[in-house]
C-alpha cells in the first residue's frame, strides 16, 4: 500500500489513519523533520510499528525508540550482488543506497512480525541488529 503526504503534521496523521483503517501494523517511510516527532507519537498511539530511515541517532533517543543499526560491508557479498542484479533486471537501472535500504527494511518488517526480533541479519547493505525496543525504529547506517 502506498500513501503519501505533505510536510503537516495534519497530513501525516490522516495518512496514518488512511493505513490504520486498512489494518497495517507496519509502515516504512519517510518523514520531513517537522514530521517525525507527530509520526512516532501518532502511530505508537494507534499500535502501528514504523521504519523510518534516518541520518542520526539524536532523533530516536530523543523520542525513546528503537534503533536499526546497519554495519555496512566494506565489499559486495553474495546478498548485495543478488540484489543488485535482481534491481537492474527488474527496473533497468541501477540501485542506489535508498533503494538497498528500502529493500532491506521490508525485510526488516517480515522478520519482526516473524520473530519480533533482528539478531545478525545479514541485509542487502550490512549486518543488521536491533537496539532497544519500541513501536517505531530509526534505521542507522554506521
Amino acid at each position: 500500500i502506498y500513501e503519501t503526504s505533505r510536510c503537516s503534521e495534519d497530513d501525516v496523521k490522516s495518512t496514518i489513519t488512511k493505513l490504520k483503517d486498512k489494518d497495517v501494523e507496519f509502515i516504512y517511510g519517510l518523514f520531513c523533520n517537522e514530521t517525525i516527532k507527530t509520526a512516532v507519537t501518532f502511530a505508537n498511539t494507534n499500535n502501528i510499528h514504523l521504519i523510518i530511515p534516518s541520518t542520526g541517532i539524536e532523533m530516536a533517543k530523543s523520542l525513546g525508540q528503537g534503533v536499526i543499526t546497519v554495519d555496512q560491508y566494506q565489499n559486495i557479498t553474495k546478498n548485495t550482488a543478488r540484489f543488485m542484479i535482481a534491481y537492474k533486471a527488474l527496473y533497468k537501472a541501477e540501485p542506489d543506497a535508498f533503494d538497498a535500504v528500502s529493500y532491506d527494511a521490508i525485510n526488516m518488517i517480515y522478520k519482526l512480525k516473524k520473530d519480533n526480533q533482528i539478531m545478525d541479519y545479514e541485509g542487502v547493505l550490512g549486518m543488521i541488529n536491533i537496539d532497544g525496543q519500541g513501536y517505531s525504529y530509526f534505521i542507522i547506517l554506521k
